[in-house]
């Protein structure tokens, strides 16, 4: 039985079917496909159409899932939505209120439209099931746990009319023990914690990382009394505004979106973390109590944040813990999929432990990758490597940092080994080092390492079996004898956020990795995702040459080709590049006044969502752009417009900074054609 499990919302591409739709609504589309009940193929919207948290509909997520496993969408049985109709089309109703400028569709009718545009094939409309949201999450973690019989947490911003569901996975079963109104949410408490940090949506992950710097004491009875504990493992929190309010009445300077942090800026941020380990660990000492169960599950967006998780791996109220590695909406994919095919199948879900998340689309075989890179030769030079753990090893020891692309992608928010960015994690100064010459991000957020199972306990503390910790879903403590050692990847309370790796699993980033130990003597690496500030994570090979070409990496790997940057200039940019404007930005000139009240007109670029950013451009780069076809270059686009010379190497430069941006796409020509 082949089922689709969807996760996400209802826009195209090319625009969203509400305009100026919420970002929270319904974000993180994903598409999973399941034959038997078994993971075939999966992957985020995300990765394909390069909108970070992207709110489209999963068109493309579900055409790479049927490619990959070479079927048809008329071969599915079912497809299972990650949240109820009613809730989901609730929401929309909200939408529709607001204006009538919008024909009303709901969910079962957009989904089916949909389809039928991307597929041309109308999907039968009692084969489209609906799940509720908090059972998605439960289920996709309690049935790839592994455990028998645990107790399992649920915890986010909010299902459908609930923030927290505890469970009691018993077998093949699963009980609603408890549930929690919105009201409660810890993942709204922590959302408005953010936004006084002058952070927005799924920037809270930034948060935890800012937390170690500060001391928590300074807020920690401001925090509780904002929040009560109360018996039975219940709580009380106060109104999500007044808690805003009292803040500001405590004299807590906000800090502003750009200003640099400030010490009570980093004590607000330890407080507010100190708070949600404290409620979510008072929930789970009373349920541990009352069911004896010594394992546990977690899930949900909140259970993202490993630095709880890791404090619950200390505490000692649980033997051992899994934490999904794709805890958020994405995840909640697998859950419906999974939900559909135990109602509509005679088989029960077993609890079998997942060992790998690599179920995205493969960056192709060593002809394809040849094929791509010999088109951008005029940039790039290549050669394939006869060893390459070895080679890269040794790259990475005298200092390189890699682009590193291999195999499959992951699903979830965790590059694992496949599509990831490492460095030495032995010199302190590559946290800097990196986040200068690719994240261009925070300088205070820490790295991860990647470590061979086998030597997981030499460098951490780990109070369950290393094989739990392949996700990099835990912060745990790095081993006081070996901090200065892995100056690059721990982090400033001498923890870090580690992932083991398996020679079964992964053997050629195994093999990396150990041939680094041969050499250094520490089998570990520092590992972040390959993407720049501005992309999700590089997904094709394509992505991968775009993410290499605008950062400072030293070398890009992909299967066995190693992957170098020849010395070019802006000319070379100007005579053999073609622009392109990617499906999600517009051009625009816009109108404005000048303070002697003359009219002036500004040119920009934009992503046509919810909260896209823009840039301002020159005259001459809107020109350029607005006569993009794909297949003139900038010097034909430019020469055809009689743009001055003077002028050229500003556009080319500009040009190149939208690159950077992804705004818009180059592609090497031909003899003045695209390859």
């Amino acid at each position: 039985m082949l089922i689709l499990g969807l996760s996400g919302c209802f826009s195209e591409l090319e625009q969203d079917f509400i305009p100026n739709l919420p970002v929270w609504f319904y974000h993180d589309s994903a598409a999973v496909l399941m034959d038997d009940g078994k993971i075939v193929a999966a992957v985020e919207e995300e990765r394909l159409n390069r909108i970070k948290h992207t709110t489209k509909f999963c068109a493309k997520s579900i055409r790479s899932c049927l490619e990959q496993y070479q079927v048809q969408l008329c071969d599915i049985d079912y497809i299972g939505f990650y949240t109820t109709e009613h809730g989901i089309d609730n929401m929309l109703n909200l939408e529709y209120i607001k204006s009538q400028n919008f024909p009303l569709k709901y969910s079962r009718e957009l989904i089916i439209e949909l389809l039928e545009k991307e597929f041309d094939y109308r999907f039968p409309s009692e084969k489209i099931k609906y799940v509720a949201h908090h059972k998605t999450h439960a289920y996709s973690t309690f049935f790839h746990s592994g455990f028998d019989q645990a107790l399992v947490m649920v915890v986010d911003g909010q299902g459908e009319n609930v923030s927290i569901t505890i469970l009691n996975g018993q077998h093949q079963q699963l009980e609603i023990l408890k549930t929690f109104p919105i009201e409660s949410s810890l993942g709204f408490f922590y959302l408005t914690g953010v936004e006084l940090l002058g952070y927005s949506l799924f920037d809270e992950y930034k948060v935890m990382g800012l937390a170690p710097y500060g001391n928590p004491e300074r807020f920690r009875s401001l925090f509780q009394s904002v929040y009560r504990l109360l018996p039975d493992g219940e709580y009380h929190l106060d109104d999500l505004e007044r808690i805003k309010s009292l803040f500001l009445k405590e004299k807590f300077l906000p800090r502003r979106k750009g200003d640099k942090f400030n010490q009570e800026h980093k004590d607000f941020a330890a407080g507010l973390q100190e708070a949600l380990e404290t409620i979510v660990k008072h929930i789970l000492t009373h349920w541990q109590k009352t069911t004896g169960h010594k394992k546990l599950c977690m899930v949900g967006g909140v259970a993202h944040n490993c630095a709880v998780n890791g404090k619950l791996l200390y505490s000692g109220l649980f033997d051992e813990i899994f934490v999904h590695p794709a805890s958020h909406d994405g995840g909640a994919a697998i859950g419906a999929a999974m939900a559909v095919y135990e109602d509509f199948s005679s088989n029960k879900f077993a609890p079998l432990p997942i060992n790998h998340v690599l179920w995205g689309p493969d960056v192709g075989s060593d002809n394809y990758v040849q094929s791509i890179l010999e088109e951008w030769s005029k940039f790039l030079d290549f050669k394939i490597m006869e060893n390459t753990p070895v080679e890269i090893a040794n790259l990475i020891a005298q200092g390189a940092a890699i682009g590193w692309v291999q195999g499959k992608s992951e699903f979830g928010p965790r590059a694992l080994g496949n599509r990831s960015i490492l460095a030495d994690p032995r010199v302190a100064e590559n946290k800097t080092r990196i986040n200068a010459m690719v994240k261009k991000r925070e300088s205070y957020r820490p790295f991860a390492p990647s470590v061979i199972v086998e030597a997981a306990n030499e460098f951490f503390e780990l109070p369950q079996q290393t094989s739990s910790f392949g996700y990099m879903t835990f912060t745990v403590k790095v081993k006081e004898n070996q901090r200065n050692i892995l100056g690059a990847v721990t982090h400033v309370d001498g923890t870090a956020r580690v992932q083991t790796v398996s020679k079964t699993t992964n053997p050629k980033y195994w093999n990396l990795i150990n041939e680094f130990g041969k050499i250094t003597q520490v089998p570990v690496l520092l590992n972040t995702s390959f993407n720049n500030n501005v992309e999700p994570i590089v997904n094709s090979c394509l992505e991968a040459i775009t993410c290499f070409m605008t950062t400072k990496l030293n070398y890009l790997v992909i299967n066995d080709f190693l992957i170098s940057k020849l010395d070019v200039s802006w000319s070379d940019y100007y005579h053999k590049m073609i622009p392109s404007v990617v499906p999600t930005a517009r051009l625009r000139e816009v109108s404005r006044f000048n303070s002697q009240k003359q009219a002036l007109s500004d040119h920009e670029t934009y992503f046509n969502y919810t909260e896209g950013k823009s840039l301002l451009i020159m005259p001459e780069t809107y020109k350029v752009l607005k006569n993009s076809d794909n297949r003139l270059t900038i010097e034909q686009i430019a020469s055809s417009l009689m743009i001055s010379e003077n002028k050229l190497e500003e556009l080319t430069e500009e040009i190149i900074k939208l690159w950077e941006n992804r705004f818009i796409t180059l592609t090497p020509s031909h003899n003045g054609s695209v390859i």
